[in-house]
């Protein structure tokens, strides 16, 4: 009897794993701490965070993390359901008007800036970046949240790409004294680009923000409520925290 009601159990959550639509869950170019896709599958923090979320509930299966769209575009997704979640996005005000942010977030991004190894900068607030960047652009990642907030406090910004180590060569030739972005992306395109010895990142953290996974309000309430309530059980747990440390480097 135990045998038999074991099976129809078992069968009950097979069709309840078969029956929830997939979420779109796409990857974020130029994130490479976040997401990963050089190796045999997709690893990083967020793989393994919507791999972890799967675990603990059969109802949610995501896809699409194996291929990257840029920041512009998976708020598009966002906006008209074609992405069911985003994974890593920083808090915007403009985002709430087509996306759910979910609880709680997934760690801290801390904004630092790199310069060429003999270069003795050493400032310790925007306002003192501002000053020592003079007529000279700041440069930025294409696509990401830190050319506008560059803009609007009075800095000129090169945002022409979205690729790190051409920003990285730029960097190199002169063509700016400072990289602005996020702490673990730019150390980690550093020591991809082998240029530990030739770059490196100040030690001011110009600021610190949380980062969270973002649902579509297209997704359906339950899918939102089932990753909310997973994403409490991960930090609880520690495993959320323990896959963060797993990716996070110290520069």
């Amino acid at each position: 009897m135990r045998t038999v009601l074991y099976c129809w159990a078992l069968l009950g959550l097979l069709e309840l794993a078969q029956a929830a639509p997939s979420i779109h869950v796409p990857a974020q170019e130029k994130a490479p701490h976040k997401f990963i896709l050089d190796g045999p599958q997709p690893s990083g923090i967020c793989p393994d965070l919507l791999r972890a979320l799967e675990r603990l509930d059969p109802g949610l299966r995501f896809h699409g993390y194996g291929s990257a769209l840029s920041l512009p575009l998976i708020d598009v997704g966002l906006r008209n359901g074609n992405v069911g979640a985003a994974c890593g996005l920083l808090e915007r005000a403009e985002r709430h008007a087509y996306a759910t942010r979910l609880l709680p977030p997934l760690y801290r991004v801390r904004h630092r800036v790199a310069v060429r190894a003999d270069d003795e900068a050493n400032p310790r607030s925007l306002a003192d970046l501002l000053v020592l960047s003079g007529d000279q652009a700041v440069i930025v990642t294409r696509g990401s949240a830190y050319p506008a907030m560059l803009r609007e406090a009075g800095f000129k910004v090169d945002d022409s790409t979205g690729d790190y180590q051409a920003n990285l060569r730029k960097l190199l030739a002169g063509r700016a004294r400072f990289i602005y972005g996020g702490e673990q992306a730019l150390w980690r395109s550093i020591q991809q680009a082998q240029l530990t010895q030739r770059l490196r990142l100040l030690p001011t953290v110009f600021a610190e923000e949380p980062i969270y996974l973002w649902a579509s309000q297209q997704l359906s309430p339950a899918q939102r409520e089932g990753i909310a309530r997973g994403l409490e059980r991960l930090e609880a747990s520690g495993e959320l925290a323990a896959i963060v440390r797993h990716y996070h480097q110290q520069p």
